[in-house]
């Protein structure tokens, strides 16, 4: 049986609270899967 590992990162976005968009979000999150070594 072949196992996979699959990462999993997500952001809570909440405008009024925080100084990041969207779009910011997206950017810490591909940067920082570049980070650990992930690549498509």
């Amino acid at each position: 049986m072949a196992s996979a590992n699959l990462p999993c990162d997500y952001r809570i976005y909440h405008k009024p609270n925080d100084s990041k968009t969207k779009n910011n979000h997206f950017g810490d999150l591909i940067a920082m899967a570049k980070a650990r070594g992930f690549h498509s």
